[in-house]
This record gives structure tokens, sequence and C-alpha cells, in this order.
């Protein structure tokens, strides 16, 4: 039914979750293709903050959506049909609730969470008068949850292997796992924060933000970052304003711990404000150009007194030589000993 789903969502059916208790709507796998039983997959709005979709297996996160910025609907085009698909998100103060429609309301649609953790989308084509799938998730090597480990990014590609990177100023944990493509570990920062106000925010844009953040609501840009920055564990902070998506508010993001399934993608992504030490070296690709201009300079500025030196100890040395012709061994072990 409408108020108790099982393992379907049909248009105008509401995924809810309440704001206090986090109690709501889910879908439950079945335990079997023909087994109607609970499974062991749920697809559930965060209960902790209500502002992303999990696929749960079991107590483990299997896959998470992005987090929501303040839009109230996503519209994409159903194959050629000329029915439009619409996600609509909204919220009041008490809860928030994820549903979709189609534009053509006679046009059976669905979502199925199947017994292997996929959900899936089918709408119903008469000319071959079957349910035709559009799409599933998670299928991707990135769709899975935390794939790259703390502070990696996995990078959306159509290739089948993961494509995982450490932001600038961060390096791999273990970099031998990490040549060899586990990459479970994740990344450390390259030089560590000092947490004495000279610390400062580096902008990675089209990022999937990570998991396991708080909320702050209706805070000023400036006012999300001053509460990230007075915080010492504090590793980065997000902002999105709702007043250009023609609703009220904002909202800020903090991560006071290591940030979880992080990602880079093209669509629905936003900008992370990462805490960086203050030293420009922390960034993987300056260190690189810093420390090559610094050793041009270098060598620029060495040469001339290199060649200045050794032309004074070539006189030197000629001098000592007819001093030593003068007046015997006496000066050598007077230099020797000196």
């Amino acid at each position: 039914s409408f108020d108790h789903p099982t393992d379907t969502l049909l248009p105008r059916m509401k995924l809810r979750s309440n704001f206090s208790t986090g109690e709501g709507l889910r879908l439950t796998s079945w335990r079997g293709r023909t087994d109607p039983s609970l499974g062991e997959f749920v697809y559930t709005l965060d209960p902790k903050t209500s502002l992303q979709l999990y696929i749960m297996k079991g107590s483990e996160v299997y896959w998470r959506g992005t987090v929501w910025n303040g839009s109230m609907y996503i519209v994409t085009q159903v194959g050629n049909l000329s029915s439009v698909y619409i996600q609509t998100v909204d919220a009041s103060d008490d809860e928030i609730y994820w549903t979709f429609t189609m534009t053509d309301s006679s046009l059976p649609a669905r979502y199925v969470l199947d017994q292997m953790g996929r959900l899936s989308f089918f709408f119903w084509d008469a000319r071959v008068q079957d349910w035709t799938l559009t799409g599933s998730l998670p299928t991707r090597p990135c769709d899975f949850y935390n794939r790259c480990g703390p502070s990696g990014s996995c990078v959306y590609t159509l290739g089948n292997s993961p494509v995982c990177k450490c932001l600038d100023g961060f390096v791999p944990r273990n970099p031998k796992d990490w040549e060899m493509g586990n990459f479970t570990g994740g990344c450390v920062r390259r030089i560590l924060l000092r947490c004495d106000g000279t610390d400062r925010f580096v902008k990675f844009g089209g990022m999937k933000l990570p998991d396991q953040f708080s909320v702050i609501w209706n805070k000023s840009a400036m006012q999300c970052e001053a509460e990230c920055s007075a915080a010492c564990r504090c590793q980065a902070y997000a902002y999105a304003n709702f007043s250009s998506l023609n609703r009220t508010g904002s909202r800020c993001l903090l991560w006071r711990g290591e940030m979880i399934d992080l990602g880079q993608i093209p669509v629905f992504s936003e900008d992370l404000y990462v805490r960086l030490h203050a030293s420009g070296q922390d960034n993987n690709t300056v260190l690189g150009h810093t420390s090559s201009n610094r050793h041009k300079g270098f060598i620029k500025i060495i040469l001339p007194i290199l060649s200045i030196a050794l032309f004074l100890v070539g006189i030197c040395c000629y001098f000592l030589i007819k001093r030593i012709k003068s007046q015997g061994n006496s000066l050598i072990l007077l230099f020797l000993i000196d």
C-alpha cells in the first residue's frame, strides 16, 4: 500500500523521514525472486540528517545518493517516450519526503528494490506488453559506497574500474596498496593541520559531498566557514543557499571526521571547501611547481658565486704553492694542524 510499501515505489508514493525522530517510510527488498519475506536491503532516507538517500545492506551503507541542496525538482526524459519523469524533494518543519511522477499519468512506472540490492526503474511498454528497464543503481564502480577509502575521491567514468585520486594536499595512506589497485586505505594529509588560525580552505568543485556530516541551518556562507574554522576537528564544509532555488534558508554542512564516500561527478555536484595547512606546499601540483622554480632559482644564484669562489681558490693555491716552495715543509705542517 502507499503507507506500507514493500519493495516497490509507485508514482506519488512518498519516502518520508521525520527530522526529529528519523522515522519514515522505506522500501525493503524481497529475500529472493520468489520469496516475498523481508530481505537484507533497504532503500531509505538517511535517518540522521534526512538529506540523502541510502541503500542499506543490513547495518552497512551499500549505496548513497547525493546530498539534498534545496532543489525541488529533477526532470528527466524517459527513453524515447513523450512522458517526462520528475523527481520531487520537499520539506516542511517536521519532515522531508522524496517522490516521483510522470507527466503522462496514464503511463505505468515503478521503482523496484531487488534481492541483490539494485534499485531499478521500469515503465510499461504497451508495444511489447512488458515492463521495460531504463536504469539501475548501483552499477558503476563509483556507485558503491566508499570505494576509494577515507579522503579518497572516486572519479566517475564510463569504465568498469574505479579511478581513485587523492585531493590536492593528500597522499595515499598505503602507496604500495594504492599502486596495486587496493584503495580501501584511502588518503591522508600531506601536511597536518596546525589549528592555530592559519589554516586555509580550498574549494574543490564538481564533488559528490562526503558522508557523515553534521548540518546547521540558516547560516551565511561566512558563518558556515567560521563554524568549521573554530573547530579543530572540522575537516571541510559545504554551503547551499536555498533562496536561489525559490526557497528560504540555507544549509551548512560540516565534516568533523574523515571524509567518507567522496567523489567527482559530472552532474548534481557541489563545491566542497577542504581545510588545508597554510603552507602552499600541501598542494601536490603546487609543490612540484614550487620545487622546480626554487631549484632553477637556486642554480641561477649559486653558479656565479661558485665561479667566483673557484677563481679565488685558484689564486690562493697559486700563492700558497709559491710560499711552500720558499719555506719548505713547515707551512704544510702548520696547515694540517690548524
